[in-house]
């Protein structure tokens, strides 16, 4: 299907075009309508849905060397076709994916450009480059997608129509002449008639709703950057807001400086979206509503690092698929941002499963693309050897006997005897198959078998509960991985990152302060990566690049009292996420080393309570206690100072701290503030 233009001739500066091209999503069509020009069409398409960004790419209503004019063009699959009037004739270019072996002719790090015959200007080829370059990033090869796997998007917002507006109206059009042609003919009675005119009342009124609630968030959208920015969009959660380190220590604000405020000469403005303890649905929803007024002609990049909050062990299921409201919000922006806000109050439910992240992590990585952005996908580390999995156990229950009889094993050092009852259990008590495993895997490293530690761990994760936190899966990262691959788009593998500089590639507390959040030498991998690929995509040199955790402390003005409030954070992360727990010991254990590197850092008190509570929790049980949890009230959740508990508070806890068997020192020091 041809897109013609429609100019105005004579134009001193040629004609203005106002078509856009067309996409056609699969290969077959591609072959169906490919050129002389054309070899057969390659396996991999360009996704449908970036007909804007592809046209400005290629030079509509831009003044081009030659003096030459955009006046038209199609994509049919792998194939992009455009023309242009020049003042020899017309000149028809392909774009075509660019070989891996280097020998297209004119290229850049996407696409070969290919000319029909001499008549091409060399000035047009050299400009055509230049844009393509300066452009392509957010442009993406894929393979065919799987049925009904991958469709074309656009902001809710900026679609004042879509697909359920038009459904709307087409039924309450028939509706209407329905009701027109029954009652003419006299055959519709007053009951009917009346349900059928509030029927189509009430139709008409969601549509005007519909319509209106769009209009006022289309006139409420963010304002687009400056045509010289560049845009960096962050999607995710925590770990991309930069806990516990934020606001000083993130990575949005590393890679400002690495690129010393600019790329592709453009000043870079930061847009981070990413909000705490947030699943990826309304992450996709925030990015959408962020994006409605977004100018195409911007370039920028979207870094997607988000799968710990998911809420629910995510396996594998093939036929796992959003459920019905999710449908629905997608062509509504009133029951979308409804379902959002009954969803945040857990008035409604959300599904739990690996469709439904893959089919979010779509939706924003289609989003991305269709609005000019280049998504870099993230997979998400974590925490495996030294935080034990969720676990609650009532009293006698025989999986957590299997466990204190493991653990006092454990310190006598015999470790293959604890090991082999662990295995042994997994199958007896599969209610209890994570934490089982990780204290096989444990084991496994205790006695230097590291690889079988490393798979007993992630089996833990990925079997885990997910009651109180959650940490991303293998069937996670490996779905980031393969989505990846599919787009066409980059990917920082930071389960691979941190494998590769964590002893015996098993990630621990070198790199994670709690369970879930990096320490700064992990934010600074993570920066590094994607400044590595930024600078390769957008052609622009990492200006001041981020050695060691100095360089970063340095750089971003992190002070030695910042210190405290992350370590606290990290500290009281472990203890909120242990109430409960049975065997906290390894959190705790954690918990105390965190907690002791703020003291002399200007926060001694709460250095010296999170090192009480981690004592108490693993040695008498007090997180596991009801009424010392009541007593400890909001100071066992998160905070980054207990600075505030107030002396009555302190009098009611030292206490049950030396009843659980806190170390007299600890007790004293405590003490010692109820007299300041």
């Amino acid at each position: 299907m041809l897109c013609e233009s429609v100019g105005v001739a004579g134009n001193s500066r040629g004609a203005v075009v106002t078509c856009a091209l067309l996409l056609v999503a699969t290969a077959g069509v591609g072959a169906t309508h490919a050129s002389p020009l054309s070899a057969a069409p390659r396996e991999r398409v360009i996704r449908p849905g970036q007909e804007a960004l592809l046209a400005d790419m290629l030079g509509r209503g831009a003044a081009l060397p030659g003096p030459c004019t955009f006046t038209g063009g199609e994509a049919d699959g792998a194939i992009v076709k455009a023309s242009y009037a020049c003042p020899g004739g017309t000149v028809a270019i392909e774009l075509r994916e660019a070989r891996q072996d280097g020998t297209d002719t004119v290229r850049t790090a996407k696409f070969a450009i290919v000319a029909a015959g001499d008549s091409a200007p060399p000035d047009l080829l050299a400009a055509l480059q230049s844009r393509i370059r300066a452009r392509e990033a957010a442009v993406g090869w894929v393979a065919p997608p799987r049925d009904g796997a991958s469709r074309s998007l656009e902001p809710t917002e900026s679609r004042w129509v879509n697909a359920w507006a038009v459904a709307l109206a087409v039924l309450t059009a028939v509706g209407a002449a329905w009701l027109w042609h029954a009652q003419r003919r006299g055959r519709l009675g007053r009951a009917l008639r009346r349900g059928a005119v509030g029927t189509l009342c009430a139709g008409a009124l969601a549509l005007l709703c519909e319509v209106g609630y769009r209009a006022a968030l289309h006139l409420g959208a963010p304002r687009p950057a400056p045509e010289t920015a560049f845009e960096l969009y962050g999607v995710g959660e925590s770990t991309l807001v930069g806990e516990p380190f934020f606001p000083k220590i993130t990575v949005p604000r590393m890679l400002e400086h690495m690129f010393g405020g600019a790329i592709a000469g453009r000043n870079l403005v930061v847009k981070n979206l990413a909000q705490r303890g947030a699943p990826l649905y309304p992450q996709s929803v925030a990015f959408e509503r962020e994006l409605a007024g977004r100018n195409l002609a911007t370039p920028g990049a979207v870094l997607i690092m988000s799968g710990h909050n998911e809420g629910s062990p995510l396996v594998p299921d093939a036929d796992a698929h959003p459920y019905l409201p999710s449908l629905i919000a997608d062509r509504s922006a009133i029951v979308r941002d409804l379902l959002l806000a009954l969803r945040r109050r857990r008035m409604v439910g959300r599904e739990r499963s690996l469709g439904e992240y893959e089919y979010y992590l779509r939706r924003v990585i289609e989003t991305a693309q269709a609005n000019g952005l280049l998504p870099i996908l993230t997979t998400m580390a974590s925490n495996i050897a030294r935080i034990e999995p969720n676990a609650d156990a009532s009293d006698g229950d025989p999986g957590a006997a299997v466990i204190e009889r493991g653990l006092v094993l454990e310190r006598a050092a015999q470790y293959i005897a604890a090991r082999d009852l662990y295995v042994a259990g997994m199958a007896e008590h599969p209610e209890w198959y994570a934490s089982l495993s990780y204290r096989a895997g444990r084991c496994e490293e205790a006695l230097g078998n590291f690889d079988a530690a490393r798979e007993r761990y992630w089996a833990a994760v990925d079997r885990d509960s997910r009651r109180a936190f959650g940490r991303a899966t293998r069937a996670q990262n490996a779905l980031v991985r393969g989505l990846a691959r599919e787009y066409g788009v980059p990917l920082i593998d930071a389960v691979e990152i941190f494998e590769a500089h964590s002893p015996h590639r098993i990630i621990g507390n070198e790199l994670i302060m709690d369970g879930q959040h990096p320490t700064i030498e992990g934010y600074r991998l993570l920066a590094t990566a994607y400044a590595h690929v930024l600078s390769q995509h957008f052609d622009t040199p990492v200006r001041q690049p981020l050695r060691g955790e100095r360089d970063v402390t340095a750089a971003l003005g992190y002070a030695a009292s910042d210190r405290p409030a992350a370590v606290v954070g990290a500290g009281s992360w472990l203890i909120a996420t242990s109430v409960g727990h049975p065997f906290p010991n390894d959190r705790m254990a954690l918990a105390e080393k965190r907690f002791a590197s703020a003291i002399g850092q200007g926060d001694d008190f709460s250095a010296w309570f999170g090192i009480a509570v981690a004592q108490a929790a693993a040695r008498g049980g007090m997180l596991r206690s009801p009424e010392d949890v009541q007593v400890l009230g909001h100071w066992a959740g998160y905070e980054r100072s207990y600075a505030n508990l107030s002396p009555a508070e302190l009098t009611d806890l030292l206490p049950r701290f030396q009843r659980h068997g806190v170390d007299d020192e600890v007790v004293e020091r405590l003490r010692a503030r109820q007299f300041d």
